[in-house]
């Protein structure tokens, strides 16, 4: 017999759950990919409260709260943007037991269709140059849902890779290919270590022992003595697979432990930094063809390759004076021509930094979280078609059923959630939902209060399946072929740690890049 004070702590957290596990808390410096099973992965990230939005406020100990949180969004049907603002889903806790750290600013990169990789990115802490995270990189299987973390196979040899075995912040990394992803910059959380301008590549036929490479950003075959990185790029791999870099900061910390919060230059647009990985893995600058309309210099900015064309299209960014007035452009990288976008219905998302942004079929660009024109953390998400240049409104899925006033069915009365920092879910909808929740605890309560007194020995309730994104994956018998370190140090998090090869092979670059003051050209 269930007791009735058991049934009604379980409509309790039935009712909680309906109203938390549909939207994001406001977050910006998180991450997004898209799985091959149609669904947007997040994690992590910060809100912060109370700040004027400069690029020097944008460091963690100006942050209110570092986020471990992990959901999804499920898009493998058309979404309006009501919809995409209200139905993410918490996942549930990892198989493993894998413990998950609190991060913020760092790069995620889905390395094949079940699973991604995350590296580096400043840790729990609030306080300045305290930021330590016990897991630099880790990655994450869909199917089992289980975490690992990424170790070099051979601990005792030297750190050749930077960014997967020391930590920094304002790294970011791209896909390449199904074999392959590519990482760029970052710093480290303190002034206590100085690192060299290297990149790196992972590459892997089957994501079983990843081989690692650095690649430092070298000219005429030479590595440049310039000891900067690039600090917050925004990345994108073009249709011919190279890789665009866009923008970012050098911080001098790098070079001679000086404060990463001040003192630091932008890289400008008019030259372009682009890796080749099948042209032994060389670097070059590509100068763009229109240097007059190009974007001003930014950080916490993102690029996307939009598929089956050769343009790229950026959003976003903040610099001194706060969000990018010029926050949107496409670029053709076969003419080199930077064009400022031109939306058809407004501006939709707007100025926003620290946002992330996920490609949906060929069409649709989701922008998810960031920090908006009035420098409030945000928890909204906005879709815009990258074809028609078009922002979709709350009752529609496609461009085409909005041009011609044709609502979507399921959700013709909903209100356009453009977020306001608070929640995602309107008045109206979180009313709906406690309405509903009292009725629920009403009826529970009278049917547990008569199921007590005739102490019948019937099933009140049939037992159905677990709602759509709380059942814990079952962890799979099957022998995983990957090799693995299960050594776990004393207060570490448990993990199922698969190793890495770590390699140094140096690829003779044809570029490295020169900083100037104030703003930065790569040059040859």
């Amino acid at each position: 017999m269930i007791h009735p004070f058991s049934l009604l702590v379980f409509i309790i957290t039935l009712c909680f759950i309906c109203v938390q596990s549909d939207s994001l808390p406001p977050l910006y410096k998180h991450g997004c990919v898209i799985l091959a099973n149609q669904k947007i992965y997040c994690y992590g990230g910060a809100n912060r409260q109370g700040n004027a939005g400069f690029s020097n406020q944008t460091l963690s100990w100006f942050d209110s709260e570092i986020y471990n949180h992990h959901v999804y969004l499920d898009v493998s049907k058309p979404l309006n943007v009501s919809s995409a603002n209200t139905q993410w889903q918490p996942i549930p806790p990892p198989s493993n037991n894998f413990q998950l750290e609190p991060r913020s600013d760092f790069a995620m990169v889905n390395h094949n269709d079940t699973g991604y990789t995350i590296i580096g990115g400043s840790g729990p802490s609030t306080n300045h140059g305290d930021q330590s995270l016990i897991n630099i990189t880790t990655t994450y299987d869909s199917i089992l849902n289980a975490w690992k973390t990424i170790k070099p196979s051979n601990t005792s040899a030297p750190t050749w890779n930077m960014s997967m075995e020391v930590q920094t912040f304002g790294v970011r990394a791209v896909k390449v290919n199904s074999t392959q992803f590519f990482i760029a910059g970052g710093v480290p959380p303190n002034n206590n270590t100085i690192i060299e301008a290297n990149t790196t590549y992972v590459e892997d036929p089957n994501w079983g022992t990843m081989n690692v490479f650095t690649d430092p950003i070298t000219s005429g075959g030479n590595l440049f003595p310039e000891t900067s990185r690039i600090y917050r790029p925004a990345l994108a791999t073009s249709r011919d697979g190279n890789v665009y870099i866009f923008g970012g900061a050098q911080p001098f910390n790098v070079t001679d432990n000086r404060d990463y919060m001040t003192l630091r230059e932008y890289y400008v647009f008019d030259d372009t930094i682009v890796w080749y990985p099948f042209k032994n893995q060389s670097f070059n600058t590509v100068k763009a063809s229109n240097p007059d309309s190009v974007p001003t210099p930014r950080e916490l900015h993102t690029a996307t390759s939009i598929p089956n064309t050769s343009t790229m299209l950026l959003y976003g960014g903040v610099l001194s004076d706060g969000a990018s007035r010029d926050f949107c452009y496409t670029y053709d990288t076969a003419s080199g021509i930077w064009t400022i976008a031109n939306f058809t219905n407004g501006d939709g998302a707007g100025r926003r930094y620290g946002h992330q942004v996920v490609m949906v079929g060929n069409d649709l660009l989701y922008i998810i979280g960031g920090i908006d024109i009035t420098n409030t953390v945000q928890n909204d998400v906005h879709i815009l078609n990258v074809t028609s240049m078009t922002w979709l409104n709350g009752s529609y899925t496609n461009t085409y059923d909005q041009m011609n006033g044709i609502s979507s069915s399921s959700d013709d009365n909903s209100n356009n959630n453009n977020g306001n920092g608070s929640s995602s879910l309107s008045g109206g909808a979180i009313a709906g939902i406690v309405i509903g929740c009292v009725a629920a605890l009403a009826l529970g309560t009278a049917a547990a209060v008569i199921f007590y007194m005739q102490r019948k020995r019937k099933e009140l309730l049939a037992s159905g399946a677990a709602p759509a994104g709380f059942a814990p994956t079952t962890p799979s018998t099957t022998k995983n072929t990957k090799e693995y370190n299960t050594t776990n140090t004393p207060g570490s998090p448990i993990n199922d740690g698969s190793t890495t090869l770590y390699s140094s092979n140096p690829a003779e670059g044809t570029s490295g890049h020169v900083p100037t003051p104030g703003t930065i050209k790569p040059s040859i």
